[in-house]
């Protein structure tokens, strides 16, 4: 058994407002969904947790990582962090450590706490030779990431 830490911190603020009373996706919700398809890192990550913890809408671990990747690509450090969970844990993608160990490299670099401790607890899980197929993966998929974030 591996123990992964996984938070979204703050963004369950983020999230309870984003909710009807009756815990359905609602008009606020709607927002999120209209923004994050036209293009918000920030909306794409909130997006990607709703649908990883099933908060007003259905859980659908392979829309959480639709939503994660989108954000990832875009240099959303939390959202690069939470896609090396899903990947962990084979959560909506096939389950790889390697995978995992790439998008926490690349959430690490850009100063995800939780990535780093994740990447320590991973590499005693792997071989040399894995960690450093993880670590050109890490490198390839850097290529296509933006570099500077939006700001919201």
């Amino acid at each position: 058994m591996i123990f992964i830490a996984h938070t979204f911190g703050w963004r369950y603020l983020f999230l309870a407002i984003a909710l009807t009373p009756s815990g359905t996706f609602g008009q606020i919700g709607q927002s999120w969904q209209e923004r994050a398809e036209a293009g918000s890192a920030f909306a794409q990550a909130n997006l990607g947790i709703m649908y990883a913890q099933g908060e007003g809408v259905p859980e659908d671990d392979a829309e959480a990582v639709k939503w994660f990747r989108l954000a990832a690509e875009q240099g959303h450090a939390a959202a690069q962090y939470s896609l090396g969970v899903m990947y962990a844990a084979g959560d909506g993608v096939p389950q790889s450590y390697i995978t995992a160990h790439a998008w926490w490299n690349i959430a690490s670099a850009s100063g995800h706490g939780n990535a780093s401790r994740n990447l320590a607890v991973i590499e005693r899980r792997l071989e040399i030779s894995e960690i450093e197929e993880a670590q050109a993966l890490a490198l390839e998929l850097n290529k296509t990431i933006q570099t500077e974030p939006e700001s919201e």
